[in-house]
């Protein structure tokens, strides 16, 4: 039988031509594989795999030569500290999210608005770390079923909810202190360079922002005010070279308008703070 060593070497020399770190990817889908932990699979590298395994192993490993995500493969991605499921109705959480999130849970409001919610992780992540409730919208019927099966998976479904609708046909969802957002963004030109692991399996209704990329962040920043509470915060993801465009457009309707940079040093988040005129 093959050792769990060799397993990992030969998926990493297969995964060579299509990942930045082939021999890390090749563990995670070892540990999947395997239903073991990375720390278990550290300690039982000469243990032998069975024929099955190495056969599910190898089934992995030839979709991931494809160029499909890890995160598709294996069904599920890590997001603030938490697990959520993903597949192809869904944009497969990025960590440079979790500064949306992060700017929520300090804004001081205790109730939250998603909207283009995705997965859901955004206001699963937000709830499960101190808001109080949390609704998520989403155009696509599969992401909304997804991310009720995340807030189960967190003990979240009494907390956390979530509505299929498009928010071009429907303006008012209810009153809350904050609204978040990581909308398509994405411009039509840009869509087209997209690499195959994006292009060819995320859901391009999730990316695609238009001409300009700013679709999205008009229509959000014109309904906002209907669906905060007074003193409530907007808070959006932005694009790279997106966020002085995004915080012109909030400008007319919030203040304090505030854009954060990732740990990259990219503008990742512009938040802003309902102007008192429009308190109503």
């Amino acid at each position: 039988m093959v050792k769990i060593s060799q397993l990992i070497y030969d998926g990493s020399e297969k995964l060579k031509s299509v990942s930045d770190n082939p021999r890390g990817e090749a563990r995670i889908l070892t540990a999947h594989a395997l239903s073991l932990s990375h720390l278990e699979i550290f300690l039982k590298l000469d243990e032998p795999v069975p024929d099955d395994k190495v056969k599910l192993y190898e089934s992995y490993i030839s979709q991931r030569q494809t160029h499909k995500p890890i995160a598709y493969i294996i069904g599920e991605k890590e997001f603030f500290g938490l697990s959520f499921f993903v597949n192809e109705h869904t944009l497969i959480p990025r960590p440079e999210t979790e500064i949306l999130v992060e700017t929520a849970l300090a804004s001081g409001g205790k109730t939250l608005l998603d909207l283009c919610t995705g997965s859901g992780c955004i206001p699963v992540s937000a709830v499960k770390n101190g808001l109080l409730s949390a609704l998520g919208i989403d155009v696509s019927e599969g992401s909304i079923q997804t991310a009720i099966k995340n807030a189960e998976r967190h003990n979240l479904s009494e907390s956390v909810s979530f509505e299929a609708c498009d928010i071009f046909a429907k303006d008012h969802f209810g009153k809350f202190d904050i609204i978040t957002s990581n909308p398509p963004y994405i411009t039509d030109s840009d869509m087209l360079t997209l690499p195959p692991d994006v292009a060819d399996f995320e859901p391009h209704i999730a990316l695609s922002g238009g001409a300009d990329g700013l679709n999205f962040y008009r229509r959000i920043t014109e309904i906002a005010p209907r669906n905060l509470n007074p003193n409530g915060v907007l808070i959006f993801e932005v694009g790279v070279g997106e966020s002085d465009a995004v915080a012109v457009l909030m400008s007319e309707s919030f203040t304090d308008i505030k854009i954060t940079k990732d740990l990259a040093g990219i503008d990742r988040t512009v938040s802003g703070k309902l102007k008192e005129k429009l308190n109503v």
